[in-house]
């Protein structure tokens, strides 16, 4: 008999500004996976948004720009 395990949940894609500067695309599953993965790397967040949330503010800001 084969053992079925429910499928994983959905990561999402993350854009972060840390605080010592860098900029990440990471994948987790929720803010908590999140911050616990960021942390175990050692970095703390400075901004946080989703990839969806980045990309709309950033061509918000080139409408404006090119305006």
């Amino acid at each position: 008999m084969q053992v079925k395990y429910p499928p994983p949940p959905p990561s999402i894609e993350w854009y972060i500004e840390t605080e010592c500067g860098h900029l990440l695309s990471w994948s987790a599953v929720d803010l908590d996976s999140l911050f616990i993965r960021l942390h175990e790397k050692g970095f703390r967040a400075k901004e946080v948004m989703t990839w969806e949330e980045h990309e709309a503010k950033t061509s918000e800001r080139e409408l404006k720009e090119s305006a």
